[in-house]
Parts: C-alpha cells; sequence; structure tokens
C-alpha cells in the first residue's frame, strides 16, 4: 500500500514536470494558468488530468476536438511514478535530493528535445542538488573531482570532433 501511495506522488510528480515543460519560457501562465488542450486550447476539468487515467479515460484523444493527445505526457508519468518507487527503497535525504535530481533532469531533457535548448538556470539547480547529494552522502573529494572532469570530458568528446551537430555547449555545461 505504501509503495502504491508513492507511486501515485510519482504519477503527480510527473505530470508537474510535464506543466513545466510545456509552458516553458511562460512564467505568467506557469504559475496561474490553467491547463489546456494542446491543439484547441479549451480548458481542461479535473478528471482529465489526473495522471495516466484522465489519458486512457479519453481513450488518447482530446475530449472537446478530438486530437491526438501526446503519449508523452503519460510516458514521463509513469516513467517519474516507477523511480519514485524504485528510489523510495531508500528513504532518506539522499532519496528526497535523488528524486528532485532526477525531476530537473527529466524537466531539462524534455526541454531540450522541444526547443534545443538547455536552461542554465535548471543547469544550476541541478548542480546545487548534486553538490547536496554529495555532501549528504559523505562523497570522496577525489571522486567528486574525477566525476567533474568525466563529466565534462564526455560531452566534450561528441561536440568536438562533430563541431556540435551532435551535442551542443549546453549539453558540455549539464555534464
Amino acid at each position: 500500500m505504501e509503495q502504491l501511495l508513492i507511486f501515485v506522488v510519482g504519477l503527480v510528480l510527473g505530470s508537474t514536470i510535464n506543466v513545466i515543460v510545456s509552458r516553458f519560457g511562460n512564467l505568467q501562465t506557469f504559475l496561474t494558468g490553467r491547463s489546456v488542450c494542446d491543439h484547441c486550447g479549451r480548458h481542461l476539468v479535473a478528471w482529465q488530468l489526473i495522471p495516466i487515467v484522465g489519458f486512457v479515460l479519453q481513450k488518447g484523444r482530446c475530449r472537446f476536438c478530438s486530437k491526438v493527445i501526446p503519449w508523452r505526457y503519460s510516458v514521463v508519468e509513469l516513467v517519474t511514478g516507477l523511480v519514485a518507487v524504485v528510489l523510495y527503497q531508500w528513504l532518506t535525504l539522499e532519496y528526497v535530493l535523488s528524486i528532485l535530481f532526477f525531476s530537473v533532469f527529466m524537466v531539462i531533457s524534455l526541454i531540450d528535445i522541444d526547443t534545443l535548448a538547455i536552461p542554465d538556470p535548471l543547469v544550476a539547480l541541478s548542480a546545487a542538488i548534486a553538490a547536496g547529494t554529495m555532501v549528504v552522502a559523505g562523497s570522496d573529494p577525489r571522486a567528486i573531482v574525477f566525476g567533474v572532469l568525466a563529466g565534462l570530458a564526455i560531452p566534450a568528446l561528441f561536440v568536438l570532433p562533430t563541431r556540435g551537430k551532435i551535442m551542443g555547449i549546453g549539453d558540455i555545461k549539464l555534464g
């Protein structure tokens, strides 16, 4: 029963990730706006916003205009729910930081897919969460330095030879 609750919390977190990504760049809409159909712009009612369930009840289509609802929304919700359950085995401050780190990376990944841009504030937030996790976990400082160097070097190995066609500078910063 406990794991089901964690799964549901993960689904809601995944739904929140979808909202952040879909409203990226419009802070006003993110803070105060209501969810709408991507196609017809009609406001969604509460039952349509229930993670996974709303998608299934609508048979993957908007109730108003009958256009297909992107499956990515449900996939993000489901993956986030499953990750929350898997990480829950270690319910500690590290767990909380890990799920936050995962969530920020999910947002970064989806924004990057949509816009080919990685927002610097999200990179900074992920770095802060990673640093906090390392402090809480008591990581060896040498391992941290090695990890940072590897995080910078691996993307650079893709960017330099391809002149940024496969990965960009944002990927190096993210690394």
